[in-house]
């Protein structure tokens, strides 16, 4: 009798299981057609309706930083003359660009020699008190597909001292998006420089270029700041021919130079630090560091890779940088061991739309299709000690 019962029992699981799999197959049949326009218009619209209702991600986002600034970088998802004319959107990439002292921004789709959204974007995160400034890089790409590389800064404490593109044909064209580098003074704190790379990987390239940006590009940059810092003082003028002096003059310029030694000035120089420490360089962007485009293999390749060069994550792998559902550490920052404790202080992952569900009272998915018409991704930071 009991024999009976348990075949009953998986006879009616199978019998059961088959007809969830016939439901799938249902559903599959019946999936809805693809939106019109009309229907996408009237999506976005409601999308758009959420987001002026939301309250602004600075107002859940205090940060500390007394005696550092903040440092970050966020792919805004295709960043042009469209996501530029919404209002909705603007209010949160506004507010969200307002929080940053540097911020470096991909996926920018401004036409070569047409910077004038990239003008509006710097005129509207801009106050009196705070006025900001950028660089811009060329349209980088192997095909009509290309992107620009940003990175906003507040001009009355930073300036740009120097940028360039990575020269990708001298490593054998590894990157679809050339590495773009920009090395920043503090214009209050003549020892505080920072030398930041920015990298939006291919995605299904991610673990080749992520290698590449660690055993080929960071070698560059590190000389190419070793040997700008040989070069004369930042910011001082260039010097004019001098007459030659007579010995009257050398002699009292000699006197001079003895009772004026203990008053050095220390601009052009780094903060004092440890024969293995230097001037800070940080890599960061979206590297599609996760998912599918990053296994696990691969990631503790990468591990190793970093270990062995002295580098570490600023983003570990359990981290979520993506808007979508899931966990995804796509986005990352990769900090130097050497100068990690000396310059770097905290690192966080700023989920610009926590709380407006609730805030608002609306369903959570809708929220979450609105938080995704400002960007996929969330902005990644961290805290640049001044002292």
């Amino acid at each position: 009798m009991r024999i009976k019962k348990i075949k009953n029992l998986k006879s009616n699981r199978i019998r059961q299981k088959h007809q969830d799999s016939n439901d799938d197959e249902d559903k599959k049949a019946k999936k809805s057609p693809p939106l019109t326009a009309a229907e996408k218009e009237a999506n976005a619209e409601e999308a758009d309706a959420i987001l002026k209702k939301v309250p602004l991600p600075s107002k859940n986002h205090k940060v500390n930083n007394k005696n550092s600034c903040i440092i970050g970088a966020i792919n805004i998802q295709a960043f042009g003359a469209k996501k530029s004319a919404n209002e909705a959107v603007m209010k949160i990439i506004v507010d969200i660009l307002q929080h940053f002292d540097i911020i470096l921004c991909q996926e920018i789709h401004a036409p070569k020699d047409n910077e004038k959204i990239i003008e509006d974007l710097v005129a509207s995160i801009s106050t009196s008190s705070t006025p900001y400034s950028y660089v811009l890089s060329e349209p980088i790409g192997r095909n009509s597909y290309q992107e620009r590389y940003l990175y906003l800064y507040r001009k009355n404490n930073w300036e740009v001292v120097d940028k360039y593109v990575i020269d990708d044909t001298k490593l054998g064209d590894k990157f679809i998006r050339e590495p773009y580098v920009a090395r920043f003074q503090h214009l209050k704190h003549s020892d505080v420089r920072v030398t930041l790379v920015g990298c939006h990987t291919q995605p299904e390239k991610a673990y080749e270029e992520i290698q590449a940006l660690v055993t080929n590009v960071y070698p560059i940059v590190k000389k190419n700041l070793e040997k700008r810092s040989r070069d004369i003082d930042i910011g001082q003028p260039e010097k004019k021919k001098e007459e030659p002096l007579s010995r009257l003059k050398l002699w009292f310029r000699s006197l001079l130079c003895c009772f004026s030694s203990s008053k050095k000035t220390s601009y052009g120089k780094t903060r004092e630090v440890d024969s293995e420490s230097s001037e800070p360089i940080v890599m960061m962007g979206d590297f599609n560091a996760s998912g599918s485009y990053l296994n696990k293999k691969e990631r503790g390749v990468l591990d190793e890779l970093l270990e062995k060069r002295n580098l570490l994550w600023g983003i570990n792998h359990e981290s979520d940088t993506t808007v979508a559902d899931g966990d995804s550490a796509y986005d990352r920052f990769i900090f130097e061991q050497s100068n990690k404790d000396k310059w770097i202080g905290n690192t966080r992952v700023w989920k610009f739309d926590d709380g407006w569900a609730d805030s608002i009272k609306e369903d959570p998915v809708q929220v979450k299709k609105a938080a995704k018409r400002v960007t996929d991704h969330y902005p990644i930071e961290f805290d640049l000690k001044l002292k």
